[in-house]
Parts: structure tokens; sequence; C-alpha cells
């Protein structure tokens, strides 16, 4: 999962697309699931990289604001960081690198993890994957501008894997995946 959302990114600022700070970005792609999945907190990331030699407070500081932004709950039966889901998406809008990990994340479960959701539930993915797409990436293009044609590109790839998804399921009656 992690390794895919790597390469796509690494493509992307391969291809020429602005990222202000592509080693922040591709160390919350990396890590992003670490919260939700094991509990692992951000101070607990600061602790094992002092613990491990690295010294730039200002890049872990950076990191565990964005590792935090991104992270919906801290394990499998947390809490929510967030009462809603639109309220998270309006906190993620703060965060250059956390907005486009992301993207990143919600393209690669869109053409991925759809298979794991019944009907209806992969409706309404899909249906909040257009509103994220709308509104989330016209809100992180004004807040971080030089990296706007990412976001518009990461955006546009969002609406055609919905598009894709929701014709292979009316269409052929199977998930995109199949």
């Amino acid at each position: 999962h992690e390794i895919t959302q790597a390469i796509w990114f690494i493509s992307l600022y391969e291809d020429g697309y602005n990222v202000t700070d592509p080693e922040g970005v591709l160390s919350v792609i990396f890590t992003h699931d670490l919260g939700e999945e094991f509990g692992i907190t951000p101070d607990f990331i600061e602790g094992y990289l002092k613990d491990h030699g690295f010294k730039d407070q200002t890049f872990i500081d950076k990191f565990k604001a964005n590792y935090d932004a991104i992270t919906k709950k801290y394990g499998p039966d947390g809490v929510p960081t967030h009462e809603t889901e639109y309220g998270y998406y309006v906190n993620l809008e703060d965060y250059e690198n956390a907005s486009v990990a992301k993207l990143i994340d919600r393209l690669h479960n869109v053409t991925t993890l759809i298979r794991a959701f019944d009907r209806p539930r992969m409706l309404e993915y899909l249906a909040n994957t257009t509103m994220l797409r709308n509104d989330f990436v016209h809100n992180v293009s004004e807040n971080f501008p030089s990296q706007r044609d990412l976001y518009l590109s990461l955006g546009k790839h969002l609406e055609w894997a919905a598009q894709a998804s929701v014709y292979h399921e009316n269409t052929l009656g199977k998930p995109i995946d199949d």
C-alpha cells in the first residue's frame, strides 16, 4: 500500500510537479497508517527518531504535525480525532505534506480497497471521494498555490478512478479490480 503510493508520488515529482517538501510527503506516505492501525503516536515517533540519532527538530515538528493531521484515530479502537469526516478534511487542508499524502492514499484506496465494501458502502465512499475531489482539492490548491498543479492532477485522477469504479459496478456488476 505505502510502497505503491510512494512510487506514484515519486513519478509525479519526476514528471515535474512542484512539491515544496518531497521528503516530508514521503515520510507521511510511509507512516500514515501507523497511527490508525497500531496506535503509534507522534510523540512515540519523535522519541524513536531522537533515540536513533535524528537531530533535525524542525523536520520532526513539521512531520509530527502532518502525521497527526492525517491520522483519523490512534489504534483500531481509538477515539476519532475529529467529530466528522468533513471536520477531518477541513483540518487536513492546513497541512501541505499530509494533504498530498491523503490525496494519493485516497486514489490508491479507490482503485484497490473498493472491493472490500458492499455496494451501498462503495457508493458512499465514491460519493465522499467526489466531495473530496471538489472541495478539498480546491481549498488545498488555494492554501498551497505552489503545488496547485499537483493537487489538480491528483483531483482529476480521483475523479477518473471514481467514475471507473462506478462504471464497473453498474455496467459489469463487479468491482474495478476484479
